[in-house]
């Protein structure tokens, strides 16, 4: 487990990008403020989150609605980016189908 964590640490460079898609997964269908967000990714409710929103609204993973975000549970990569956050031990991710 130890080479799983590892890889799972340099892949995800900050721990909050994986944080955030782990919240994300785990309750798919939940909307989200940027201060849940930011909570959720052990950020101060106040922090800047757009080095990590941005990247996920522009690829179409993220959809916003006023100043709610939800996962976009249809898209190709939500299903292969839980796929591996559970193949490097991130536990408890629901089915997205």
């Amino acid at each position: 487990m130890h080479n799983v964590v590892t890889l799972r640490d340099w892949l995800f460079v900050k721990s909050s990008k994986r944080l955030l898609l782990e919240r994300l997964l785990r309750e798919p269908t939940r909307s989200w403020t940027r201060t849940e967000l930011a909570r959720a990714c052990e950020q101060h409710p106040k922090a800047r989150l757009d080095r990590n929103l941005t990247p996920l609204l522009d690829a179409g993973l993220l959809q916003r609605t006023g100043r709610r975000y939800r996962l976009v549970t249809g898209h190709p990569l939500a299903g292969r980016l839980r796929e591996l956050l559970l193949a490097l031990g991130t536990e408890d991710l629901p089915d997205l189908g």
